[in-house]
């Protein structure tokens, strides 16, 4: 497939890894954890389609990014455009992949379709949001089960340190609270 259902987008932001980056929300996923912070991201719809080439060109029409950041819904649902997107973004780009998904690594190695985004990935936070488990004591980390898996050499721990934030965002009147509020 050579296209993904792609759910919304934020152009810059340092809230979904490290540094400036774009973040990609996937929609579509099976997995629905209970207190999941995008449950509209768990249906796909038609016009959210996106051909992987028009992915790309608004990834790298902005400027100053230093990575993207994949998240959903489940991105791994999407793995085969998913995989042929990355590959063409590390082609084009220097840019960093970070990937989050509901998935644990162990799950991930099973599934060679699922496994074929690894290389191109350099950050992976993997396992279902547990919300008996949250916490905002780890960037970038929502429930203590999930775990971080530095895959290339990009990024160190030192970088993850340190709590979660929330990020405000008005545009065109309309409020937008993305990250790990207070409950």
């Amino acid at each position: 497939m050579n296209s993904l259902y792609l759910g919304d987008w934020i152009e810059k932001t340092d809230l979904e890894g490290p540094g400036l980056r774009a973040a990609l929300f996937l929609s579509g996923c099976s997995l629905r954890c209970p207190g999941c912070c995008n449950p509209h991201l768990f249906h796909r719809k038609k016009e959210q389609l996106l051909p992987v080439s028009e992915v790309l060109k608004l990834v790298t029409s902005v400027l100053g990014i230093e990575g993207i950041s994949v998240l959903g819904g489940e991105p791994l649902e999407q793995s085969l455009a998913l995989c042929n997107f990355l590959s063409l973004l590390r082609r084009d780009t220097d840019l960093s992949v970070m990937l989050y998904t509901g998935y644990t690594m162990e799950e991930i190695a099973k599934d060679k379709t699922k496994a074929s985004v690894l290389p191109f990935v350099d950050v992976l936070v993997d396992g279902r949001y547990q919300k008996e488990n949250r916490s905002s004591e780890q960037k970038f980390i929502g429930s203590t089960n999930q775990k971080l898996h530095l895959l290339t050499d990009r990024y160190q721990a030192s970088d993850f340190c340190g709590p979660n934030f929330t990020e405000f965002r008005l545009n065109k009147q309309e409020l937008r609270i993305l990250g790990y509020p207070v409950s």
